[in-house]
């Protein structure tokens, strides 16, 4: 914990999408999508005494970042890379 901050014990990378070009697929737009690797973590609530964050939990909170967030497709070889990594 730093600051605060509970990293979680994954590797996660986000998305850096190149810039719009009008008629580009989703598809092409994908493949030309970088990745830049970043931790990720959150602030505890502390009215809420969450003592083990399960790999369910983090499973929802790279999803709600990289497909729900991102818009990455839930199968995208990456979001997977990133699910493979968690540490629990």
């Amino acid at each position: 914990m730093r600051n605060g901050l509970v990293q979680l014990p994954l590797k996660y990378v986000e998305p850096i999408f190149p810039p719009e070009v009008e008629g580009r697929s989703r598809s092409e737009e994908l493949a030309n999508t970088r990745f830049s690797p970043m931790h990720i973590g959150f602030l505890p609530n502390t009215e809420v005494k969450t003592e083990v964050f399960t790999r369910e939990m983090i499973i929802n909170f790279v999803e709600a970042f990289l497909v729900d967030h991102y818009g990455l497709p839930e199968q995208h070889p990456v979001v997977l890379e990133v699910l493979e990594t968690i540490n629990v």
